[in-house]
């Protein structure tokens, strides 16, 4: 996304960066306005407002991360999803297929992205059970999501795994800011998403609880827009920023 900057504007590329950044940021609001006024007819600017006030937005806007390309395609991709649910197949196709592009580009930054995807199969099937849409659509639509959203994901965690597995200035940087007693034990590894899945630490359960522990506080970050990380250290269910 920001490559081109450092391309074209060689002297002081993160104006360049900047001016995109600011775009994006500007593309996403667009979105959720759109998103805010299909489903929240009565406050779509002050609900627009509320979540681009949130300190999470700023946290990663003033930095170059690609989060906030993220959150821009990641809102458009779900208003496009919302459409193609409510057209007709020939227009729907289209809709779902754009739609299913912005996902799978979404897929490429954070792979979370590909749980857009099993949101919009899960809600195509509650309409199918209620016979608001035909099992064919719901199969139709659904595929085209699903293929184009795994598949990214899939390609993104291989790439990841393959890169990391070469990458000896990145496991050089690790080393050097790894607490001393892993530095002794030799295990100086590259983050990856594909391992972040199973943590070999934890027994299955004791994982599950703790990933549930962890998404039920940061339900304070979406509540309380001063609000930046609201869970504490592992197994701690009740720390002060539950109570504010």
């Amino acid at each position: 996304m920001i490559s081109p900057a450092f391309a074209l504007q060689a002297v002081r590329p993160f104006v360049a960066v900047g001016i995109i950044q600011w775009m994006l940021a500007v593309v996403f609001m667009a979105g959720l306005y759109l998103w805010s006024r299909r489903h929240f007819s009565g406050h779509p600017l002050l609900l627009t407002a509320l979540v681009v006030a949130n300190v999470g937005f700023w946290y990663y806007y003033r930095r170059t991360v690609p989060e906030i390309a993220l959150m821009a395609g990641m809102i458009w991709g779900v208003n496009l999803l919302d459409l193609a649910m409510e057209r007709r197949i020939g227009p729907a196709l289209g809709l779902t297929l754009a739609g299913s592009v912005l996902l799978a580009f979404i897929c490429q930054i954070r792979i979370a992205g590909v749980f857009v995807a099993a949101g919009f199969g899960l809600m195509l099937l509650v309409l199918a059970f209620r016979r608001q849409v035909s099992w064919g659509r719901c199969f139709l639509l659904g595929g085209i999501v699903s293929v184009l959203a795994l598949g990214s994901a899939i390609e993104a965690l291989w790439y990841q795994s393959y890169t990391a597995s070469r990458s000896h200035i990145s496991q050089f940087a690790l080393y050097q800011s790894m607490p001393p007693a892993l530095r002794e034990r030799g295990q100086v590894e590259a983050k990856q998403y594909g391992r972040l899945f199973r943590d070999p630490s934890m027994s299955l359960p004791a994982q599950l609880l703790e990933g549930a522990r962890v998404n039920l506080a940061q339900v304070g970050r979406l509540v309380i827009p001063g609000m930046f990380k609201s869970y504490d250290k592992r197994g701690r269910w009740f720390p002060n920023t539950l109570f504010v």
